[in-house]
């Protein structure tokens, strides 16, 4: 089978999306699948193609207009410039991706979409080329919606596009479990199925590294777009002052840094952003491992159905994890359920402080870090997610 990859990232070392696509990738390759990617992508993101990909994808770059302009210029300039793209540049856009199809000879289309111009062209494209398709999901488009301030008018076209794109897809591959059932039934998608950042089995880092036992750190690595639950966060350790029976409480951040306002005498490390292999290994000398999501409502429908790649990565480490986060959300579901780590349900100042309270002195950490592994090598497993991967593109008749 020949997949054309249409996304606006490529499978890349730099980011987390990227790293998702390139262990996909890997899964289909080794079925011996073949695959050649358009990626409609931002001039000013930087990527960095893995190795391998470089010589077994074919790959074609294209400019993604911008989706932003709500952001900056607001939301008469969202409208205007959205119609103005789709009479100059979607149409030479799509021409562009169709004469690429027509010499590669694609056998389905992998659309993986964020933003507007990816649920625009998709299914069109794949139309007008008498070739199937499968969607994939990082996120609600409703969180990149808020974030990038598209206007109302923009949205509701939108939106009646990504319904159609939806209902006439192949396969639809949910961000978790709960987007993959629910969007099935409300866009009556025939096959679907939750696909999340898979866990390496085998835990390399579970024998805890040597450090100073006199400080409690609590680390969290990746994007960072719930800056009002983590301001509850270290509101919380602030009214601590920052210890808690002798121990020095520590917020160490692997990822770009957030200006706090108002805190006394922090202790906060910035590590910036670090190669995968460090950042195991050094989210190991770490005493808890943070996951925060957002609780306000325009957030919920995300919330509800994202599935944060971060998670794989901290069930990597031997670290007990906490999430924090509202009980809707996926994430928390998904831990309460297995029982596999901590969760902190509100952003009250004064519950968030009498929780990690009890985080620290608390005696089930070991039984926490096992349950991480023993869940993490069942549902986010390299061989559940093959399985599902497979399924998704039609070489599997079910993903069990």
């Amino acid at each position: 089978m020949k997949i054309l990859l249409l996304s606006d990232l490529p499978p890349c070392i730099n980011h987390t999306g990227g790293l998702f696509l390139d262990r996909l990738c890997t899964y289909l390759i080794e079925s011996g699948c073949e695959i050649v990617a358009y990626i409609v992508k931002n001039d000013e993101v930087y990527t960095v193609l893995p190795e391998d990909k470089k010589q077994s994808i074919k790959f074609k770059f294209d400019r993604k207009p911008r989706e932003n302009v709500g952001h900056t210029k607001g939301p008469v300039a969202s409208l205007v410039f959205d119609r103005f793209t789709n009479i100059t540049y979607i149409p030479k856009l799509e021409k562009r991706i169709l004469d690429f199809i027509n010499t590669e000879k694609p056998d389905l289309i992998w659309g993986v979409i964020q933003g507007q111009t990816m649920t625009k062209i998709v299914r069109p494209i794949a139309e007008k080329s008498n070739v199937k398709y499968i969607i994939q999901f990082y996120d609600a488009i409703s969180w990149w919606f808020q974030a990038n301030r598209v206007d109302r008018l923009t949205q509701k076209r939108v939106m009646k596009e990504y319904g159609k794109m939806l209902k006439n897809s192949y396969c639809f591959i949910g961000a978790s479990d709960e987007m993959a059932r629910d969007y099935a039934k409300k866009y009556d998608i025939a096959r679907s199925v939750g696909i999340m950042m898979p866990f390496d089995k085998g835990n390399q880092y579970s024998e805890k590294v040597e450090r100073d036992d006199s400080d409690f750190v609590i680390a969290i690595s990746g994007q960072l777009y719930a800056r009002s639950t983590i301001a509850a966060m270290t509101e919380a350790l602030s009214q601590m002052k920052w210890q808690y029976r002798g121990k020095r409480i520590v917020f160490r951040i692997y990822g770009p840094e957030i200006v706090f306002y108002g805190l006394q005498n922090a202790y906060i490390e910035y590590r910036g952003w670090i190669e995968q292999e460090q950042l195991l290994y050094e989210l190991n000398e770490a005493d808890l491992l943070y996951c925060p999501y957002r609780f306000d409502e325009d957030f919920r429908e995300v919330a509800s159905y994202s599935f944060p790649g971060k998670l794989s990565t901290y069930m990597k480490t031997g670290v007990p994890i906490v999430v924090h986060a509202p009980d809707y959300s996926s994430i928390s579901k998904f831990i309460n359920k297995h029982k596999c780590g901590y969760i902190i349900n509100t952003v009250d100042v004064e519950k968030v402080k009498t929780i990690i309270q009890e985080i620290i002195i608390s005696k089930d950490k070991n039984k926490y870090v096992e349950r991480a592994n023993e869940t993490a090598n069942v549902f986010l497993s390299e061989e559940t997610t093959k399985r599902k991967m497979l399924y998704s593109v039609g070489l599997r008749d079910t993903y069990d």
